[in-house]
């Protein structure tokens, strides 16, 4: 209880009472990081609302589109803090680092929120077609849409930053729905089982 006041997530907790030498720096580093991100979020949602207060006491017009508007880059802003605190309690500084990297090193035409929407849209075609055999045709179809859609990351990602990343969405379950995210868990955890179809049927492939 101590520890959950103090701000650990109950993966970090484990962690570290799970062995005799646990990394107490790397944990309490790591959430430090989290209360930094939480605190972005707060001061950027303070900041768009008094910029759509100061409009409207300018007497500048407000409509339904534009406020709206206003809040959706807000939100957007607020979902990338969200993503960074997740990311530093399920991977260490260095995955994290090499990740960003990554993200960085994608082609400067790389439109990711366009990849995104195709994501969501693969995303709630599979939601819709489930229960599915994982080795029925229609999903190794939608695993090859996937697989087309994770390509670019996997390319710019380092051996380090893949690590990371796998083993944050490992923890899907535990921040699913916390930040806006093109699939959940339940769409993951099919992806997962149809790539075991797969690798059962062909055996696994370098990735």
């Amino acid at each position: 209880m101590a520890m959950k006041r103090a701000g650990l997530t109950l993966a970090q907790i484990q962690s570290m009472t799970a062995g005799p030498r646990p990394d107490l720096h790397s944990i309490v580093a790591a959430q430090i990081q989290v209360l930094e991100a939480r605190e972005r979020e707060v001061a950027a949602a303070r900041e768009l609302l008094a910029s759509i207060l100061s409009r409207i006491e300018r007497s500048e017009p407000i409509d339904v589109a534009t406020f709206c508007s206003l809040i959706r880059q807000g939100e957007n802003a607020m979902s990338q803090v969200k993503l960074d605190a997740l990311a530093s309690q399920y991977m260490s500084p260095e995955q994290n680092l090499a990740f960003r990297e990554a993200v960085q090193a994608l082609p400067a035409d790389f439109d990711a929120e366009a990849h995104d929407k195709k994501w969501q849209a693969l995303s709630a075609r599979i939601k819709a077609a489930l229960p599915l055999d994982p080795a029925s045709p229609a999903a190794q179809a939608f695993l090859d849409e996937w697989d087309e859609l994770a390509a670019p990351y996997i390319a710019a990602c380092s051996a380090e930053a893949l690590k990371g990343v796998s083993n944050m969405h490992e923890h899907i379950e535990e921040w699913d729905r916390e930040v806006d995210a093109p699939f959940d868990a339940e769409v993951f955890r099919f992806h997962q089982a149809a790539q075991r179809a797969r690798d059962a049927m062909h055996g696994p492939a370098d990735r």
